[in-house]
Formats: structure tokens, sequence, C-alpha cells
């Protein structure tokens, strides 16, 4: 795969593509499925499969009271999205310049003299443009003027449930990480540096880590994978408990190594 941070990296050849945009906050499942249609797509054509991000999400520009905080860094997102095979990925500063420009300046000065896209494919709620007046209506009547194609995804529905990257947010921060998981069609984790706590684990009990993460999204407080928090009548109860949790825990992982490590499918 091949990541460009800025339209000045954009090469030449960048082109031709079939392209999709948005933010893709988690690369959920809905994502997923907007990505691999853009792949059957640009196979049948022998276009470039590509995508159109973003860096910062344009609501900490336009309106940053009302800004989310993110499942994902714009290099897990690319991490994720190469799973999908997708080849190219834009990065796009969002300045003040790029949220000023006009539906008709978006798509002229950046969707086909930059990246000149033979299909665009977007979320059928898809907004675009100075104040986000431009539509999928719109972007699908420059497509016909301008030379290329327009398709639109339905929104999609898990477990009866519209995915969506807000939803999984709201998900995560109740401590429902197993629905979140199942919506991002991924484990939700978290990065950070291992730090020095207090011990006391490992005197009384056994040693554990800390963690310091920069994540934006931390689940609701709470012990995960095997039980609610309780109190314990002695050290020698909590350390008995938490040596079956991590045969428990082990169990898991080896479940979730397998469902990671299994063909993908194309829907």
């Amino acid at each position: 795969m091949k990541i460009y941070r800025s339209l000045a990296e954009v090469p030449s050849d960048f082109g031709p593509s079939a392209l999709t945009i948005g933010n893709f906050d988690g690369v959920h499942y809905g994502h997923r499925k907007i990505l691999r249609r853009l792949v059957a797509l640009a196979e049948e054509h022998c276009w470039k499969p590509s995508v159109l991000t973003f860096d910062p999400h344009p609501t900490c520009v336009v309106r940053p009271d009302r800004a989310p905080r993110l499942l994902t860094t714009p290099e897990r997102r690319a991490e994720l999205m190469r799973e999908e095979a997708i080849e190219q990925v834009l990065i796009l500063p969002f300045t003040r310049e790029v949220a000023a420009l006009t539906p008709q300046e978006f798509v002229d000065q950046i969707l086909v003299a930059r990246l000149a896209v033979r299909a665009v494919l977007v979320g059928e709620n898809f907004r675009f443009g100075n104040r986000q007046t431009g539509n999928v209506v719109q972007l699908a009547d420059f497509g016909r003027r301008l030379g290329f194609e327009t398709e639109t995804i339905s929104t999609v529905i898990c477990r009866g449930r519209v995915v969506s990257s807000s939803g999984i947010r709201e998900a995560i921060l109740a401590g429902r990480v197993a629905l979140a998981g199942r919506l991002l069609q991924h484990p939700y984790g978290l990065d950070g540096d291992v730090v020095k706590g207090h011990g006391v684990g490992a005197r009384q009990t056994v040693p554990t880590l800390n963690l310091a993460t920069r994540a934006e999204v931390v689940p609701a407080r709470g012990v995960y994978l095997t039980r609610d928090e309780r109190q314990f009548e002695s050290p020698e109860a909590l350390k008995a408990q938490i040596l079956r949790d991590v045969r428990c825990a082990r169990s898991y992982f080896r479940r979730v190594k397998a469902w990671l490590s299994r063909p993908l499918t194309r829907a």
C-alpha cells in the first residue's frame, strides 16, 4: 500500500482510480462493505482501489466543540484498509482552505485533477464541500458531466443496529466491547506505553502491567473477559481468581487469533 499525506505527494500516476471518501474511523463493518465493493469494481476495470480520508477529523476544524473522540489514528486506519486490498490512501490534511472548497471545486480540483477518478463510492449519507452542501445526488451529477461513475452503498445493519463510528464509540465507553468488536469486525485495542506502578500486585498477588495510552476512546472502568469488579477476602483468594482468569484469557485469545487468521471473504 502507498500512503500519501498531502496533495503535493500525490504522483501523476495515481489514477485511474476507483475512490471512496470519508473519515473511516474504526474501519468498521459498514466501511468494509464499501471497501470490498470498491476493490471488486477496481479489479473489473483495472483501476487502482484508493481511499481519500482526512486528518484531523473535519469537525475539529469546522466545529471543534463537537469534534468526536476517535477510535483509530490515520495510520491504524490505513493498516485496516490494507487488509481489504486497498492500494492507495491519501490522508489529506483538513484545513480551513479545504473546508472552504465548494462541492464543484472539491470535485474539479481534487477528485478529477489530482486523483484521476473513474469511479467514486460513498455511503448514502455522504456530504462534501463547504458547509457540507454537496450530497450524493450532486456527486452523481458531477460524475455524469466529468466522466466518472458514482455508486452509493446503503447503510449496514448488524444484529438490528445501524453500524456507525458514533455507535461503536458509545458501546466502548459503556464497556460493551464485545458488541463493539462485532460492529468493527475486529477486536478494539489500546496502544500505549507500559509504565511503573506501585508494585502492589507483584508483592501481594501477581505482577500486573500499567498502560499509559494515548487512545481517545477508552472502555468504561471494569474487569473485562472474565467478571464484574468484586472484592476478595484475602490476597490469596484474589491471586487464585487472577490465575483462573489468566487461563480463561489465554483460551479467549487463542480463539481470537484463529478468527483473525481466517481467510477474508468478500461481500
